[in-house]
């Protein structure tokens, strides 16, 4: 519901000043008009009892929580709703014109705002997938369960276990994404038709909203320090009948992809433009713009869903490469161009103005627009998520790696640790033993020998253990 009402009055002073706040702007010249315009919106929900969301639980780090996280009824949640509200976002604009020299033929201008842009769409209205109204498990190995398309109907039962599931979360602590913007220009005229302008346009983002995996297979290794076990039956990540061997885990084992909405993007604008434009030159109906824009754009997510075939999308990553410090992924925006000119131009014909004969009924009132515009192109990326995880699921970290600690039994693990990526369906690969051999000067041996040498040497009990630290 928008309710707007205006109320004018007309004066004879005229002054140059414009001054806007959130709710209402006023604006002082000849006629001078208050507008006040208020908007209320929401979110209604016909059953809010089968609205679910994942809430965090207990715990002193944020993969802690997401650990000991669960799916909730939103009113029954430990926020009382899908998220917590978000109050005080308070939009000022401001800004300022200046005739320098009092003659009306250079102006300085400038202003400064803040905008906010709601949580949209997919953002949050995919919650509707979560348990309990709604789950998409994956069956695999479908051993006495019919295949055929008349499902039970055809004649055959049998029972098989459900997979996880993957929810959607909308992060109980989401933002409101907020975009401050600030300007600055410099016009000069020139002569009765010309005008050349130097201008600057910035802008800062902040709380943008992201999409990223908190629950990605390893990890529970990666960031909580789950023991990599191994077994003959792990390791089949896409079911595909080839295990691994090796056990990763995920922070939270109760679902697959946790996939998290929330507000961790950021950006940075700054651009200066150059424009000339000149009207009606000489008398022959000729407008000519020309504009030179020189700028610069970064982030460290270049749209929500990362939809960019240049961008992290393109390589296997939704989001963040990692969730725990998006800062990671700060670099030049996806759209970022740095170099762009600008030429437009319209002609009307002039010489039939004024004639209401045939001739200028026809070849009169004629308007020709061409308009030119060149650029530098946008940025892209090589990557290679050989040794990923996750690139099958669309996000790219955390990455398998192997680190082998020395130690004396019943104490903490420590010395002589070497990393390594392992690619998935790899076994431990002999490089790393021989990393370690060369580093300690022993004699070339089979992977036992050469771990029990290096342990000796160092004066400690050998028993190898397997995590992504």
């Amino acid at each position: 519901m928008v309710l707007w009402s205006r109320i004018c009055v007309r004066r004879r002073s005229y002054q140059a000043i414009n001054l806007k706040i959130p709710c209402a702007q006023k604006t002082f010249s000849k006629v001078s008009c208050i507008d006040t315009l208020i908007s209320i919106s929401g979110r209604f929900f016909k059953q809010p009892n089968l609205d679910s969301n994942f809430y965090y639980g207990p715990g002193a780090t944020y993969f802690d929580q997401v650990r000991n996280g669960s799916v909730q009824i939103a009113p029954r949640s430990s926020v009382g709703g899908l998220w917590n509200p978000r109050w005080g976002t308070v939009a000022p604009r401001i800004g300022f014109a200046w005739d320098l020299f009092g003659n009306a033929s250079t102006a300085l201008r400038g202003g400064w705002g803040i905008s906010y842009e709601r949580n949209f769409g997919n953002v949050t209205y995919n919650v509707i997938q979560n348990p309990p109204a709604y789950a998409t498990p994956q069956i695999r190995n479908l051993q006495g369960l019919p295949s055929d398309n008349l499902g039970p109907f055809a004649g055959s039962n049998g029972t098989a276990p459900l997979n996880p599931t993957s929810p959607r979360n909308v992060d109980q602590n989401i933002n409101v994404a907020q975009t401050q913007f600030y300007s600055l220009s410099l016009e000069r005229r020139l002569g009765t038709g010309a005008l050349f302008a130097l201008e600057y346009n910035g802008a800062h983002g902040v709380h943008l909203y992201d999409i990223k995996n908190i629950n990605e297979l390893g990890g529970g290794q990666e960031y909580l320090g789950d023991p990599l076990t191994t077994s003959s039956t792990c390791g089949d990540f896409y079911g595909i009948g080839t295990p691994t061997g090796l056990c990763f885990t995920r922070p939270n084992q109760q679902w697959t992809s946790i996939n998290n909405r929330g507000t961790q993007g950021f950006s940075h604008y700054n651009g200066l433009n150059l424009r000339f434009q000149t009207q009606n030159i000489h008398n022959t109906g000729l407008t000519i713009v020309t504009n030179y824009t020189y700028a610069h754009s970064q982030d460290n997510l270049s749209s929500t869903f990362s939809e960019s075939s240049g961008g992290s999308n393109g390589v296997g990553n939704l989001g963040y490469l990692d969730p725990r410090n998006p800062a990671l992924d700060y670099g030049n925006s996806d759209f970022d161009i740095r170099h762009r000119v600008a030429f437009s131009a319209v002609w009307t014909e002039p010489f039939f103005k004024g004639r209401r004969d045939i001739l200028a009924q026809t070849a009169g009132g004629w308007v020709i627009s061409p308009i030119f515009t060149a650029r530098t192109g946008v940025p892209f990326n090589v990557a290679d998520s050989t040794n990923s995880l996750n690139a099958g699921t669309g996000t790219g970290i955390p990455r398998q790696t192997l680190t082998l600690h020395f130690h004396r039994a019943g104490t903490p693990a420590t010395d002589y640790s070497i990393l390594r990526q392992v690619g998935v369906g790899s076994s431990v690969p002999s490089e790393v033993f021989d990393a370690i051999r060369d580093r300690l000067g022993l004699p070339a041996g089979s992977m036992p020998e050469v771990a029990e040498a290096c342990a000796n040497k160092a004066g400690l009990s050998w028993e190898p253990e397997f995590d992504s630290r």
